[in-house]
């Protein structure tokens, strides 16, 4: 009778997900989501008056390559000249599928952006969960993640980050709870196809299994026969399947490369490489990405950030003291930024290579700030941890306006010595006062026993304040991209041949609007542009480049100026159209559209004749 009288809320469900959805929970994440990223379509909005955009040009490349796809032009940027010139094949395949049916990328890529910002929300709640071992916690987990400033700018920015930052998260949840390696192969799988960063996670999701296999295999105490015979059937079910589910759904792509360029890498593993023939570059390249990569997890939120080196001391002392399941985190937190240092320091475009960690580093930072601040050591006293924590919200305060006032001294264009000694001076005196103030009204009781609340209110109010900058920063960066390249493109395509081939840098909105056949100078759809510039610095490619398109002539070359400084003064090249912005967020200078001048060159060739 005692069991029959229990409610139904005791009753835990049962089957392949063992876990109660808390609906509450996951509505307000939804309702947040869906308020920040209005908040920043607003902003877009206001700033383009009246107008949307993407705040990338890389996004016209997937709607390039997704038209000729639709329209039965193969995978290709110049229509049927297949090439696999997109990182993210999948991405351009799912915004493929309802552009038969809706006629508007833009709309359906930024559609797919905020559903899986939403979705990751509701995942990094679940993976909080799982290391927090807390509904509270893991909610605060969620709440962060979602109003981190450059994760909310991904979410309508149309890419394929918000879809790789779910499949991660969703990965290492799958794995937390110990579900089938079959189906982390293959979210793994769909992820690698998202962003070539997922090869890297797989990596070392298959390292974490091997090593398993070989500690159960080295703990057994059966007869070798039976051992040998253990290990192949383990090496089999936990390596073996996984390893062909992953590469069923790798290899197409993989195959198509192959068969277009030669080699089973697409065109941008070489095209975004960094040419380095010196050891020194490589290890300066490697140290200064180290110290960005973790500049920008501050900027995400300093008052997080600031507990991240215990939650990663945590979290590698479970993963090595018993806690299995936390090496596959640990590698991912620690492994990636080691790795991508020194195979591709690339953080451009707001570190949005980064972004899909956010919610780890976030759930890895509240696991330090629970394990430091809300359970401190039995020698540490209430005084001394209220004095700790008073301390620790004093060095939040000074780090806010020591950030704030550099912003506006930059501004003001004061000498750089003369900031460097006003940030010194604000800093000091400003920990002072707040060290004075914490000391006069924050209580000891209320600290001690509310650590959480700290946590929320100083957090969100500084995340707050720097999402109101995201939302400025992506409205311009939209402006940036409409002002520039979608009106370049336009412009093409009323002022110029159908027929005519340009030359270009940025290929996305020019060649997506204009509709003309391109030459990619960075060779991210053009191979044989790779040929000529493989293994040379940014500097070195010019001259080569300038061969080639002596070569080629395209009837325009559309550059930035401030990339290609020698070839903008060639004579062959007659000026066009110059485009200047009256900010540069996104695009490093103005943009210079050119007309080959074949007179000058004949005049040039005729005199190199005589001379």
């Amino acid at each position: 009778m005692t069991y029959m009288k229990q409610s139904a809320n005791s009753i835990k469900p049962h089957g392949y997900w063992s876990f109660r959805i808390p609906s509450w929970n996951l509505i307000l994440i939804g309702i947040l989501a869906i308020t920040i990223t209005s908040f920043l379509l607003i902003f877009e909005y206001i700033v383009n008056k009246g107008s949307l955009g993407a705040p990338l040009d890389d996004v016209y490349i997937h709607f390039q390559f997704s038209k000729n796809l639709a329209e039965g032009k193969g995978f290709a940027f110049n229509a049927n000249e297949p090439t696999p010139g997109s990182t993210s094949p999948a991405w351009t395949l799912l915004i493929t599928l309802p552009y038969l049916l809706i006629k508007n990328h833009l709309l359906i890529a930024k559609t797919f952006s905020v559903i899986f910002y939403i979705l990751t929300g509701t995942v990094t709640y679940f993976l909080g969960k799982e290391i927090l071992k807390s509904r509270k916690w893991a909610f605060m987990a969620s709440i962060f993640t979602l109003l981190t400033g450059r994760f909310a700018w991904s979410a309508l920015s149309g890419m394929e980050v918000s879809l790789f930052t779910f499949l991660l998260s969703l990965a290492l949840f799958l794995h937390l709870k110990n579900k089938s390696r079959f189906l982390i192969a293959g979210v793994l799988g769909i992820a690698s196809t998202v962003r070539p960063e997922g090869y890297l996670i797989t990596i070392f999701y298959f390292l974490i299994l091997l090593i398993k296999s070989i500690s159960s295999f080295q703990s057994s105490r059966s007869s070798q026969s039976k051992l040998l015979s253990r290990f192949i059937v383990t090496g089999i079910k936990d390596l073996l399947v996984p390893g062909i589910i992953y590469m069923a759904i790798i290899a197409p792509y993989l195959i198509f490369s192959f068969k277009t360029t030669g080699s089973f890498l697409p065109n941008t593993f070489t095209a975004q490489s960094i040419a380095s023939t010196t050891l020194f570059f490589k290890v300066k390249m490697a140290i200064l990405y180290i110290l960005r990569y973790f500049y920008l997890v501050f900027i995400d939120n300093p008052f997080i950030a600031l507990a991240l080196p215990f939650g990663l001391y945590y979290i590698v002392k479970s993963a090595i003291r018993g806690r299995g399941e936390y090496r596959f985190l640990a590698l991912v937190a620690i492994g990636f930024p080691i790795i991508a240092s020194l195979a591709a320091p690339n953080l451009r475009h707001h570190g949005r290579y980064t972004i899909p960690f956010i919610p780890i580093y976030t759930i890895i930072a509240l696991e330090g700030f629970k394990q430091y601040y809300s359970n401190p050591l039995s020698d540490f006293s209430v005084r001394r941890f209220a004095c700790r924590t008073r301390m620790f919200l004093m060095a939040i305060a000074s780090l806010i306006i020591v950030l704030v006032f550099d912003k506006v001294l930059t501004v003001l264009n004061v000498d750089s010595k003369i900031t460097f000694f006003l940030i010194i001076t604000t800093y000091i005196l400003f920990n002072i006062g707040v060290g004075a103030i914490a000391n006069k009204f924050l209580p000891n009781k209320l600290i001690k026993n509310n650590p959480q609340l700290f946590i929320y209110i100083f957090a969100i109010i500084l995340q707050l304040i720097l999402l109101f900058n995201w939302a400025s920063t992506y409205a311009w960066n939209v402006k940036n991209i409409n002002d520039m390249h979608v009106t370049l493109g336009k412009w093409i395509n009323e002022n110029t041949p159908m027929d005519s081939v340009i030359a270009l840098n940025d290929i996305g909105a020019i060649t997506y609007y204009s509709q003309r056949e391109i030459i990619d100078l960075v060779g991210l759809v053009s191979p044989d542009v790779l040929e000529v510039t493989d293994g040379l610095s940014k500097e070195e490619r010019e001259a080569p480049l300038w061969q080639y398109l002596k070569e080629k002539q395209p009837d325009y070359i559309i550059i930035l100026p401030c990339w290609y400084p020698e070839i903008s003064k060639k004579e062959e090249l007659k000026e066009m159209k110059r485009i200047r912005l009256d900010k540069y967020l996104i695009i490093d200078c103005e943009m210079v559209v050119y007309e080959w001048n074949e007179s000058e060159q004949s005049f040039n060739e005729i005199k190199l004749m005589f001379e």
